[in-house]
């Protein structure tokens, strides 16, 4: 009985993960001052943000911030090709730029079984 829902709870995992992957991203006002970023008029001062890097988990890379808060914990900033290195230039300016996203155990295992399962192909 306990490995029913043990599978059901890693059913549920994926299905979630993948129901949010495809969804397209609302359309949200973001803008970046001297003070911080603003992500849908909700300011995050500089001295409450980690680092930065940029991600390509959808088809389109976004920038993503992590905030010492644990919530929101991450902020992901759509943006335009073009606008990549300007971006990256004046965040580095305020925060550390980190090559590869940062993965917990969690995200480890979560990715590992989205790439066994691998919805895109089928």
């Amino acid at each position: 009985m306990g490995e029913f829902f043990l599978i059901l709870l890693i059913a549920s995992i994926i299905f979630i993960s993948y129901a949010l992957s495809i969804t397209p991203p609302e359309s949200i006002k973001y803008e970046v001052s001297s003070h911080g970023l603003e992500v849908a008029d909700k300011i995050y001062h500089w001295r409450e943000l980690k680092h930065f890097f940029i991600t390509a988990r959808t088809e389109r890379e976004m920038l993503a911030v992590d905030t010492k808060e644990r919530l929101p914990g991450r902020l992901f900033v759509v943006f335009n090709h073009t606008d990549k290195e300007r971006l990256i230039e004046i965040f580095s300016q305020h925060l550390p730029h980190i090559k590869e996203e940062p993965m917990n155990v969690a995200d480890k295992a979560m990715y590992s079984l989205m790439d066994k399962l691998n919805f895109e192909d089928r």
